[in-house]
């Protein structure tokens, strides 16, 4: 997981297609304020939005005070097909680390073309 002392954290990726990507990451939501930690996401140097990772609620019966979490943000320009650069950049008030569990980057709109013999079909 990264940690605040390792920021930004940068990586590399692979649009497989051109279009519209969202950028999804996994983290520990922590019982922290909610804008206490978070990291600004940025794709090629653009800004894409800020995942705020506190506002954990109170832990219950749980042993543990964290739990892992996933949210989105929208990469805001159009990404040609081929390499990438996801970058992070750690935001909050210094108190707590943020920890990254993994970044997924997924196309908004999604193709699969199944053959058959006798016809092809494409789904959307």
């Amino acid at each position: 997981m990264a940690r605040a002392r390792s920021w930004p954290c940068r990586a590399a990726t692979n649009a497989t297609s051109s279009g519209a990507y969202g950028v999804y990451i996994v983290f520990d939501k922590q019982l922290v304020p909610p804008k206490a930690i978070g990291v600004r996401v940025s794709v090629d140097g653009v800004a894409a939005g800020t995942d705020d990772e506190g506002g954990a609620d109170a832990q219950g019966d749980s042993p543990n005070a964290d739990y892992l979490a996933i949210d989105s943000v929208t990469a805001t320009q159009h990404l040609a097909a081929g390499p990438h650069t996801i970058t992070l950049a750690y935001v909050g008030d210094g108190t707590t680390h943020a920890m990254i569990d993994a970044i997924l980057f997924q196309p908004l709109i999604e193709d699969k073309i199944l053959t058959t013999v006798t016809e092809r079909m494409r789904y959307r």
